[in-house]
C-alpha cells in the first residue's frame, strides 16, 4: 500500500513540475510592423480561430503587442489603406507549427506583382 501511495504522489509530483514549467513560458504576444510606407487602418489579424483588431498603425510605426490563444509564423491579415482593402489569405497551417509563447513581430508590406499591390507578410521572433 505504501508503495502505490509513494508512486501516486511521485506522478502527482511530475506532473505539476511540467504544468509549471509551462505556465513560466508566458504568454503568446505579437504586434505588427508597418512597412507599407502607408498608414493603415482598421486591421485585423486573425490566427487559427483568434481575431484581434489593432485599429490604425502609423507608416513605420509597430503597434501594441495582443496577447493570442495560439498563432503560425502567417495568419490572416486585412487591413485599409486610403480606403482600399488588401488582404492575406492562408490557404491551410498544415504542417506549419504553432508559435511558441513569447513576443513576436509580424511585419507588414506592399509588394507590387505586374502593377498590382499585395499584402505580403513575414515573422520575426523578437
Amino acid at each position: 500500500m505504501k508503495k502505490i501511495l509513494l508512486v501516486v504522489l511521485m506522478i502527482s509530483l511530475i506532473i505539476s513540475a511540467c504544468s509549471k514549467k509551462n505556465d513560466e513560458k508566458g504568454p503568446l504576444l505579437i504586434r505588427l510592423d508597418n512597412q507599407t510606407g502607408f498608414q493603415i487602418e482598421q486591421v485585423l489579424v486573425n490566427t487559427d480561430e483568434n481575431p484581434h483588431t489593432f485599429g490604425t498603425i502609423k507608416k513605420g510605426d509597430k503597434s501594441e503587442y495582443k496577447e493570442f490563444l495560439s498563432a503560425y509564423r502567417y495568419g490572416y491579415i486585412s487591413l485599409n489603406i486610403n480606403e482600399v482593402e488588401y488582404i492575406q489569405q492562408p490557404i491551410d497551417y498544415v504542417g506549419e507549427p504553432k508559435l511558441d509563447p513569447g513576443k513576436h513581430t509580424y511585419k507588414l508590406e506592399l509588394l507590387d506583382l505586374n502593377g498590382r499591390l499585395s499584402l505580403r507578410s513575414t515573422y520575426q521572433k523578437d
